[in-house]
């Protein structure tokens, strides 16, 4: 910035021209780095909201509190909802008309709207995903109008687990395929177990990372 003044010398009618210059200053070497830094520590500080849905008890209810406990490790909040104990009726049109048979899943809905990320568990069965997580979705889907269920899945990121006997490739693909529809953000990474395969810690890890993002 520059000043400029005027001033009357004591001894002289000549008016003296002063010209004060300040400098801009310069930002020290190295500070963007730091700043970026502290963003990037701010962004990898960033605590999430974790809900594992979990499809059947078991060795898949164990995956699930795997996952919520490697996430509350990291300091978020992980909670875990098991569709078995929940119990709910097989959906039918009928049913879902029928005030007193429909199963009241408002919980669930609150849940999944207020978590940041959620962790589909489900082990294979006959080649695609169990009935206890189809089943529950056909609920969700009817409980609300069909754009508010849109909503609440619309870029809500989603990993994907499974222990399997046969591996669990295809529930995996069916999981995919389902979730993605629905417009939801499914990370690439996946968990798979079984019988003759443990569960590997570093994926787990990883994908509770690339989710809290």
């Amino acid at each position: 910035m520059t000043v400029l003044w005027h001033a009357f010398d004591p001894f002289s009618d000549a008016r003296v021209l002063r010209i004060s210059i300040r400098c801009p200053r310069l930002r020290p070497e190295g500070s963007f780095a730091s700043a970026q830094l502290q963003e990037s520590t701010t962004t990898r500080s960033h605590m999430a909201r974790f809900l594992m849905i979990t499809a059947t008890s078991g060795t898949n209810r164990e995956l699930a509190d795997v996952f919520a406990s490697t996430a509350t490790a990291k300091g978020h909040d992980a909670e875990v909802i098991d569709l078995a104990e929940m119990d709910l009726p097989m959906f039918t049109v009928a049913r879902s008309k029928n005030p007193e048979e429909a199963p009241d899943i408002s919980e669930m809905v609150s849940d999944m709207t207020q978590s940041d990320a959620w962790v589909i568990i489900a082990p294979e069965y006959n080649g695609s995903m169990p009935p206890t997580l189809n089943n529950a979705l056909a609920w969700m889907s009817t409980s609300m109008d069909w754009q508010s269920f849109r909503a609440l899945c619309t870029g809500k990121p989603v990993g994907l687990a499974t222990h399997s006997g046969g591996g669990g490739a295809n529930v995996i693909m069916a999981m995919r395929q389902q979730f993605s529809y629905i417009g939801a953000d499914v990370i690439g990474r996946v968990c798979m177990s079984g019988r003759d395969k443990e569960a590997n810690p570093e994926t787990i890890d990883e994908m509770i990372d690339n989710l809290a993002r």
